[in-house]
């Protein structure tokens, strides 16, 4: 019994070379899917930076930046500990949102220091 062999390099193969094939492409749509929003990201601050130097590319605006995402990052790192051990907990928005009047109220209605509010 004899078995053809297609390994390149044998007698029984064809020596054209073969175009990327579905799966590596996929892999490739899905390396530009994973890294996509950081990929925009930059390209955006990049652009803005390029077209208006004198406000945008500042670093009171990028601090401005970083201050106002400082509770989603807060929350999203929140969220990724029962999301890792493969627990859905909605419950996170709520628990901020509540958090965040209860802070502000104690601080603003009964003259709580913020440290002790927190």
């Amino acid at each position: 019994m004899t078995t053809l062999d297609n390994k390149p390099g044998t007698a029984h193969s064809d020596e054209r070379p073969r175009p990327p094939s579905r799966d590596q492409a996929g892999a490739l749509v899905g390396q530009a899917g994973r890294y996509g929003v950081v990929i925009l990201g930059v390209l955006l601050v990049v652009l803005f930076s390029a077209l208006k130097p004198a406000t945008f590319a500042s670093w009171d605006n990028y601090r401005s930046i970083l201050d106002n995402q400082s509770v989603t990052t807060l929350l999203a790192l929140a969220v990724l500990v029962p999301l890792i051990v493969g627990h859905f907990d909605l419950s996170v928005a709520g628990v901020l949102a509540m958090s965040q009047v209860l802070v502000v109220g104690l601080i603003s209605q009964h003259g709580v220091p913020i440290f002790l509010a927190i």
